[in-house]
């Protein structure tokens, strides 16, 4: 679960910006892990679950959830978890957990392998 990358590139807003996060595990020491954070529109009530695509910095997922408690976030989590091959508990809801505007942050990839994975999803 630890990396030895000590950054992540992470875009926010339209700008590149580095990203460090400093883990401690029972007091051994500092662990540095590279992740990602991205921008979601989240359409619950959908026909499929299914990755849209980008627009407005946004990337549009859309999910057969219904925004009431917490199901459609779940359901959020579990596709991104599946698409991108990390668990679901590496997926976090860092603002707009009530809002369909999200970020998120995905613990164990970079940005740019983030990136990669979800073009590769888009153009099948």
């Amino acid at each position: 679960m630890f990396c030895d990358s000590r950054f992540a590139r992470s875009a926010l807003e339209g700008k590149n910006r580095w990203l460090e996060l400093r883990m401690d595990r029972k007091g051994s020491g500092t662990h540095v892990q590279r992740c990602a954070e991205i921008r979601v529109k989240l359409l619950p009530r959908s026909s499929r679950t299914r990755i849209v695509g980008c627009s407005d910095g946004l990337l549009k997922i859309k999910v057969t959830a219904p925004p009431v408690d917490g199901r459609a976030n779940k359901a959020l989590r579990g596709l991104l978890a599946k698409r991108l091959g990390v668990a679901k508990d590496n997926i976090e809801i860092v603002s707009g957990e009530r809002s369909s505007v999200k970020l998120l942050r995905i613990l164990g990839l970079a940005s740019e392998e983030v990136n990669r994975l979800l073009e590769m999803e888009s153009s099948l």
